[in-house]
């Protein structure tokens, strides 16, 4: 889903009221989020786990917790998830669906299958064979082409390319030809694609992008390619045909997985590795070549998210 900020100003008892939390402190206003590392005020924000204020606070500041904080005199609303909690009031208090419909500037065959409350934005190409699944963006110059299933509220970023040809050939008797791809590539629910993104065709076997998985700018995922769901492929990293990424698990920025290879559940790969060996489950792996560095510790897996 695509998202516009929106000015608005609402009371801390009203976020109390939608979390459906006790609040405790003086009532303020609150007109906009921020990081926990730059108070404002005026603003709601999140105590990560072992934050220590600061000792000048701004007026008004709205603080959710999973410690009280009585005795700062701040005011403050205890909850099991601070941060999923501050995501939750930004998009219901500060954010608001971008519209629906295709952009007259679009490219979209006939027979592609549009979903409900599908944005598609200008320049966008969507071949015959696309389907793209309820609330789902396709932002400016995306390429969607060949047997591509979208699944609901997915983002497809600008000029991300998905079921085009890979990089695939061999020589034959009359010289060097391209395989042939007779697969899909199968991406679910709530999957971000990033910008100048790329998603290769599938030859025998389709290409799938599991539930939740976030895929960042200038990554490139290989044909033949299976990812889990949850799993985070951060920004340019390659991951080369006939991998398997295991479901949660975290492909640091520039990381190569060469082709084959696996990593396995809820593991993380380190900023720049070449992977040229299976990596198990629940390690940490780093290097070039990459090789397991410990077991996968408190906040290895956790969200960059704010």
């Amino acid at each position: 889903m695509l998202f516009r900020v929106i000015r608005n100003t609402v009371l801390a008892t009203d976020i109390a009221e939608y979390l459906g939390l006790p609040m405790t402190g003086p009532d303020c206003s609150v007109e906009r989020a921020c990081t926990p590392l730059r108070l404002t005020s005026n603003a709601v924000t999140y105590a990560p786990d072992g934050f220590v204020l600061p000792s000048e606070i701004p007026d008004d500041v709205l603080m959710l917790t999973a410690t009280p904080m009585a005795s700062t005199g701040l005011t403050h609303i205890v909850t099991r998830s601070p941060r999923a909690d501050l995501a939750r009031i930004v998009r219901h208090f500060f954010n608001t669906p971008a519209e629906a419909g295709v952009n007259p500037k679009a490219f979209v065959s006939a027979t592609a299958r549009i979903g409900l409350g599908v944005h598609v934005a200008e320049g966008a190409l969507i071949d015959h064979d696309v389907v793209v699944g309820n609330g789902s963006v396709v932002l400016a110059n995306a390429v969607l082409r060949g047997r591509v299933e979208i699944g609901e509220r997915c983002l497809v970023k600008s000029n991300a390319s998905i079921g085009t040809e890979s990089f695939g050939f061999f020589d034959g008797p009359s010289g060097r030809a391209s395989r042939p791809e007779i697969g899909a590539v199968v991406i679910g629910h709530d999957v971000w694609v990033g910008a100048n993104a790329t998603i290769e065709r599938a030859g025998l076997v389709d290409t799938v992008i599991g539930d939740g998985v976030r895929i960042d700018d200038l990554s490139h995922i290989g044909s033949d390619v299976s990812i889990g769901s949850r799993v985070r492929v951060e920004a340019g990293a390659v991951i080369c045909r006939g991998v398997t990424l295991g479901d949660g698990c975290v492909i640091g920025p520039r990381v190569v997985v060469t082709q084959n290879r696996k990593v396995g559940r809820n593991s993380v790969v380190g900023a720049g590795s070449v992977v040229l060996a299976d990596v198990p489950d629940s390690v940490v792996a780093a290097g070039s070549p990459a090789r397991v560095l410990r077991h996968v510790g408190p906040g290895d897996l956790d969200d960059p998210g704010f």
